[in-house]
């Protein structure tokens, strides 16, 4: 069943899902991220310098973005806002996501060196980019006023929307690698969600063998893939090399969700505990388990 989790007016799309094949749980390291004081910590996104950005709500019931580099955390919130969620880095340090102004308008963002721009298409209600590589390319989507939420591609200030085949009222782009291959996933007429690559202006489907909802949300340059996926009503993540599909479960949560991977294949994502409590986490290969390239 899919859930949506709402962050203030942020919506951060993802689906808490359920077990596939047995995960391969010595594969990979666990390392929780809690930002001290949160009651809800996510990890969206990590660069190949290991940086990981998220969001994290106060205690005050505030969200607010971060970035942690070796454990150094920093607090970011674009100045004067309401509320800030971060949701893509890259090489540069460059980060994307949305920001709430004091009239409780709805803004995506680019963020460079402390500086903040704007990102906002003309017409829909607000635009959430989701998606930055090294070219400053952005991927994202528009919630429109007529409730249907479509996904775009911005290049050098111009937008593109990218009409995803069998997509009807739903679709978001969520990961965009250096070479242009853009992921995302999109509703179909009976509300499932499945996957999608879209690379040189072809679409690939992707779907989790046995899956009822198959949400890929990052990519890397090797071509590697994670998102979430959803069976009997409980949350893995997944991790698709080149086809090949690998359950991630973090030990002893109930849900799993990734986010984003890095070209060393260090993963982030959220996990729900006993408790119903979110945490973030980065998930690190362990030695001579190095997962192959889809290239």
């Amino acid at each position: 069943m899919k859930r949506y989790m709402v962050v203030g007016p942020v919506v951060v799309l993802g689906f808490f899902i359920g077990g596939a094949a047995a995960a391969l749980k010595d594969s990979f390291r666990f390392t929780p991220i809690n930002v001290p004081g949160a009651t809800v910590t996510m990890a969206t996104a990590i660069n190949n310098r290991g940086e990981v950005v998220g969001l994290f709500i106060g205690a005050s019931g505030t969200t607010h973005g971060f970035l942690d580099i070796r454990d150094n955390l920093t607090v970011v919130d674009v100045p004067g806002a309401l509320f800030t969620s971060i949701s893509g880095i890259n090489d540069r340090g460059e980060i994307v996501g949305l920001f709430g102004d004091a009239n409780g308008v709805t803004h995506g963002f680019l963020g460079r060196e402390g500086s903040f721009t704007d990102i906002d298409e003309p017409g829909p209600l607000f635009t959430n980019p989701l998606g930055i590589n090294d070219r400053g390319e952005i991927v994202g989507l528009f919630f429109n006023t007529n409730a249907t939420v479509e996904s775009f591609l911005f290049v050098k200030g111009s937008f593109t929307t990218i009409n995803v085949p069998g997509a009807l009222t739903f679709s978001q782009a969520s990961g965009i690698n250096d070479r242009g291959e853009i992921v995302g996933s999109f509703s179909d007429a009976s509300q499932h969600s499945h996957g999608f690559l879209f690379t040189h202006g072809f679409f690939t489907g992707i779907d989790v063998p046995g899956a009822t909802d198959t949400t890929p949300q990052g990519i890397n340059n090797r071509g590697q893939i994670v998102g979430t996926f959803s069976k009997e009503g409980r949350g893995m993540g997944f991790l698709d090399s080149g086809g090949s599909f690998t359950t991630i479960d973090v030990p002893g949560a109930t849900d799993t969700d990734l986010f984003g991977v890095n070209d060393e294949g260090e993963i982030v994502g959220l996990f729900t505990d006993a408790s119903g409590g979110f945490h973030a986490f980065l998930a690190s290969p362990a030695r001579g388990h190095d997962l192959p390239s889809q290239h």
